[in-house]
Formats: structure tokens, sequence, C-alpha cells
């Protein structure tokens, strides 16, 4: 596995990058919130990144129900 699929690497490294740009504005309780935020972008972009797609994929389009009026 490489680096790029790892999400114990990209977990540490959006950490590390959090903290280079807004530590001096993050209290130590405010920055282990972000972590748990982090954990939880990292949970759904692994499974976004499960899901085989193709480029001549399409979005699947919304269904709306007809109700005719009156």
């Amino acid at each position: 596995m490489n680096g790029a699929n790892d999400p114990d690497a990209e977990k540490e490294y959006l950490c590390r990058l959090i903290q280079y740009r807004y530590g001096d504005r993050l209290s130590a309780q405010a920055f282990e919130e972000v972590k748990k935020g982090i954990d939880g972008v990292i949970k759904t972009v692994t499974a976004l990144r499960a899901v085989p797609l193709k480029n001549s994929d399409e979005p699947m389009p919304r269904f709306i129900p007809y109700r005719e009026e009156g």
C-alpha cells in the first residue's frame, strides 16, 4: 500500500497541515476536536474511494415522482 491510499498517513498529513496553518489559533482541546473531525473525513473518503468508477459513469439522476395537482 502506498502513502497516497494509507488512511493513517493521510490523517497524519492532515493533522500536521492543520497544526502548521492554524496551530497558533487552536487550543489543545480544539485541536483534539479537529482530529476527531479528520477521523470522520478519512472514513468517508476511504468509503468513497472503495467505489469503482469508470470515466464513462454518469451521476445518478434524482428521482422526483410526479404528483398531479388537484
